[in-house]
């Protein structure tokens, strides 16, 4: 008899008691469903949805819709990510998904090789990017700026709250249902090799502009392959965090 949590338990959920056999080389896999995937994948896709028609209503319900831009695009960003993140839990504790299935498992000092991962995938996402936009942009990338437009303006609050969204709750949410969640049911069905492939396909495909793929998909791989390598959520995870807070330092410097 094994003890089993659920990820969400870290904030005060219940645990419950299952007969299981995991194999940490498999992710965990044994316990990821389709259902439990499609449902995750519905569930952020209709935060994002709602969301979004939340903001429209605002903006055009709004006598100056211009002058709230900022703080309502601040605050969407944060209430996207405490969205999906409660959607997320929801689901995991709806189908009986655990902590160690999700790689939500004690730290190792395999951690350790983050103090070179990290700033190699960097160097690698960045170099990328900028050999692509090289050759099929003539080095300049558009469309990149427009985060910054929008919220620039913004009180300094609303901004925070916007940045530790961008920053923290975003990766952990993303790294749920990403790495947590469907890479380990790719993984049961197809492979590890094909989960990585996949997963981070997947991944850098619906982030944002087709002039940033490249950098999302060196991201996206490195963050399937810390999941493999560390057997845990840990190293992308952090991987995660911390390109994020890199990429919310660059936005609110370029708002002064």
């Amino acid at each position: 008899m094994s003890r089993r949590g659920d990820v969400c338990s870290l904030t005060g959920g219940q645990t419950s008691s299952v007969t299981t056999t995991l194999d940490p080389n498999r992710l965990g896999a044994a316990e990821s469903s389709w259902r439990t995937v499609l449902l995750a994948t519905g569930a952020v896709l209709g935060v994002t949805l709602l969301v979004a028609i939340g903001v429209a209503v605002v903006l055009t319900s709004a006598p100056q819709p211009r002058a709230l831009l900022p703080e309502v695009v601040a605050a969407g960003l944060a209430v996207h990510s405490l969205g999906c993140l409660g959607a997320l839990c929801a689901v995991i504790k709806a189908t009986g998904v655990t902590a160690r299935s999700l790689g939500v498992t004690r730290p190792s000092w395999r951690l350790l090789h983050l103090a070179w991962q990290v700033p190699a995938t960097i160097v690698a996402a960045v170099g990328m990017q900028a050999l692509v936009a090289a050759l099929i942009a003539g080095g300049e990338v558009t469309g990149g700026r427009r985060l910054d437009t929008a919220i620039h303006g913004a009180q300094p609050g609303v901004l925070v709250v916007a940045v530790l969204a961008i920053a923290v709750l975003t990766p952990l949410w993303e790294e749920l249902y990403f790495r947590g969640l469907l890479q380990a049911r790719i993984t049961q069905r197809w492979g590890t090799l094909a989960a990585v492939i996949a997963t981070a396909g997947i991944f850098a495909a619906v982030h944002g502009y087709l002039i940033f793929v490249p950098y999302y998909l060196v991201l996206g791989f490195a963050l399937s392959g810390l999941r493999v390598f560390h057997r845990s959520l840990w190293g992308a995870l952090v991987l995660h965090v911390t390109v994020n807070s890199i990429a919310s330092a660059v936005l609110v410097t370029s708002l002064r």
